[in-house]
Parts: structure tokens; sequence; C-alpha cells
């Protein structure tokens, strides 16, 4: 991991043990911490921004790790991750993984985003129109659903 300023200088650089490719959604800035999954050993680490280590928290079930992971920063405590392969959204805090709420009401969760107003949302991965759904922040419950649909001219 390495971690640059504006100017392109570099700050830190540290490695990481999770040796795949990191994709855009197993990391996130949370304030001044940088939050990286380690999906291998169901955990995620979380990192200052110099590359100390803060703490290892571990991803307990119902999340199993083994389809795709996506997660995103739910405020400074916490954060929610869509599990494809346990078909789980979960909810946990950031200090010791203790679950706040677990949602599989979503059919193959991919994609996941958290918006301020309290929302999460979450995109179905299913063939066919792409689903959103909106889950209260506070529960996981579902509030609203959205349906794209593509229309092809021809």
């Amino acid at each position: 991991i390495i971690h640059y300023i504006n100017d392109g200088k570099v700050v830190a650089s540290w490695d990481h043990p999770y040796y795949r490719y990191i994709g855009q959604r197993s990391f996130i800035f949370n304030y001044d911490q940088l939050c990286v999954g380690d999906w291998t050993s169901k955990r995620i680490i979380i990192y200052s921004l110099t590359g100390e280590v803060l703490r290892k928290v571990p991803c307990l079930p119902p999340l199993t790790m083994t389809g795709n992971v996506s997660m995103t920063s739910c405020g400074p405590d916490s954060v929610v991750i869509s599990d494809l392969g346990s078909g789980n959204i979960v909810r946990m805090t950031l200090e010791d993984g203790r679950l706040l709420w677990s949602s599989d009401s979503i059919q193959n969760p991919g994609g996941i985003f958290y918006h301020p107003a309290g929302y999460v949302f979450v995109v179905s991965s299913s063939i066919g129109p792409t689903t959103i759904s909106v889950l209260d922040e506070t529960d996981g419950n579902l509030f609203c659903f959205l349906s794209i649909l593509t229309i092809n001219k021809a």
C-alpha cells in the first residue's frame, strides 16, 4: 500500500497480507484510518495513514467472505459489508467486529454505498434489470428499492 499526497510525494508505504489485487470495494478511508479487507483471513485490518496497524477486526458469521465482497464506511465507528457468498449484508463495529444488524433480504447483494442521510444503497448483482435496494442504516430494514431498465433503440 502506498500513501501519496497531492504533489505525488510518498508519505508512507507498507505491505498488506492480502497479496491479491485489492479492489476498490475492498478498502475504504474512514476518517483518519484506512480499512482494508483481508478476506482470506476473514478480517479487516485498520491502518493509520502512516501504515501502523491499529487493529485487526474479525468478520464474524453470517459473513463467509467467499464471494464478491463490498465494504462502505457508515460513520466513524462502523462499516457495512455486502457478502455475495453468504447473501448477507451486515453492519459491524470497527472496534471489535460486533454485529449491529444483519440482513439477508436482498438476493445476490453486490456493490454497496452509504449515504449520510441514513441510508445504505445495495446493488443486486442478479441477472435482469439492475435493482438498487435502499436499507435503513439503523436496523438494516428495507426502505425502498429502485429498478433500472435499459431500453435499446433500434
